[in-house]
């Protein structure tokens, strides 16, 4: 499911305001909605390897905060139709997790939810079986990289797909550093040293991995084909991007859906992708499979049901690509090694290497300096731990 669950809320009443307000009128709105929100459940019954995460939020106010408010303290299980239950522990504020769930294919399954002295239910679904990935595949062109997914289902029974994927890139600065500033009793800056007696570079600068999600709705369909292949671009990565400066990795995760279950999600993105304008098709009503037994008119935002995660992972080294001229923005500076000239040209930088030192004393003269996100890899956001996949 997609994190924009409760945009959709938010957005449909903005757009019923203005259909009936005039630009000349002021109108006081009454929006009946619930004191604590409308609950909206992300996510799936996994009866793969990985464990189940459900993750619980709140829609809010249209003059309430900008972000869902997750919803903490809630009992969450799995249930099948035979009345057996899997707990779900929450890990994080919302997130709601289980271990690997070994599931019975002869039973249906649903998620059960107490929150806030309700109770919520999905509607009970048999178990997806999932088709392997076969490939990930790419195309460089003037515009960019362009991925796309490759998966066959010989039985022809899948037919709807979603897809996620997770991507991690390495980044190198251009600058590395063996120096730092050197400061007296007072904490006055008396010049640059070396890191190091042995003057080596920070190795803890020089290599990071930032790690993003994706975040749009990635869905298609088989159904119109004779046979059920698919090859559909997945993700784009603009030409020059850092992403592919020294290597790129993206797991793409796919899932069969149900028919119903893509529609919703069908639904769902086409009103996120079309409440750009009053002149755009009108969203409509998103048929999910929640529903709260406690008050059954209370709307719930979501559809979960059980599906197989199946993954592949591809890498992309800047070594295969053509032209890729990833532009770091970065500049040097050169600095007298002097308290004056530091406290006037150094302070916002990052002393990096010696530049001139004197042939007599071998005391530095002149050293590089430049911001600290040219130097220091972390400073971009990403970590210097490696990851345990990375070459």
């Amino acid at each position: 499911m997609h994190p924009s669950f409760f945009l959709i809320y938010r957005l449909l009443t903005l757009l019923f305001l203005f259909s009936v307000t005039s630009c000349r009128e002021r109108y006081d709105a009454m929006v009946l909605t619930p004191e604590t929100g409308y609950l909206v459940v992300e996510g799936f019954i996994n009866n793969g390897t990985e464990p189940t995460e459900i993750r619980l939020s709140r829609t809010v106010q249209l003059d309430g905060p900008s972000s869902p408010l997750p919803e903490t303290g809630a009992t969450v299980f799995v249930e099948s139709n035979t009345a057996n239950r899997f707990p779900l522990q929450e890990t994080a504020p919302g997130i709601y997790r289980s271990a690997h769930l070994a599931l019975n294919t002869n039973e249906q399954y649903r998620i059960h939810i107490y929150a806030k002295e309700k109770e919520y239910v999905s509607a009970y679904s048999g178990i997806q079986t999932t088709p392997g990935i076969d490939s990930i595949s790419w195309v460089q062109n003037a515009a960019g990289v362009q991925l796309h997914v490759h998966a066959n289902a010989p039985d022809n029974q899948s037919r709807y797909y979603q897809w996620k994927f997770d991507e991690t890139w390495e980044t190198n600065p251009p600058f590395v550093s063996n120096l730092v500033y050197g400061y007296d009793a007072q904490q006055r800056i008396t010049g640059v040293e070396y890191r190091y007696p042995n003057r080596m570079n920070e190795p803890s600068f020089v290599r990071c991995w930032t790690e993003k999600q994706s975040s749009g709705i990635l869905i298609g369909s088989t159904e119109k084909l004779e046979k059920d292949v698919v090859y559909l671009p997945i993700h784009f990565i603009e030409a020059n991007s850092v992403k592919i400066s020294v290597q790129y990795s993206i797991l793409l995760k796919q899932y069969k859906l149900s028919k119903a279950a893509y529609t919703f999600l069908l639904q769902m993105k086409k009103n996120t992708e079309q409440l750009g304008s009053i002149f755009d098709a009108q969203p409509s009503e998103m048929p999910g499979n929640m529903s709260c037994l406690t008050h059954p008119g209370e709307a719930v935002i979501g559809f979960v049901e059980v599906t197989q995660e199946k993954t592949s992972r591809l890498f992309i080294h800047n070594n295969e690509l053509r032209n890729w001229n990833y532009k770091t923005g970065c500049e040097v500076t050169i600095i007298q090694n002097n308290p004056d000239s530091i406290t006037k040209y150094g302070l916002q930088v990052m002393p990096a290497t010696v530049f001139m030192d004197d042939p007599n004393t071998g005391a530095i003269t002149h050293f590089t300096a430049a911001p600290s996100f040219c130097i220091d890899c972390r400073q971009n956001g990403g970590s210097n731990i490696k990851p345990v996949f990375w070459p």
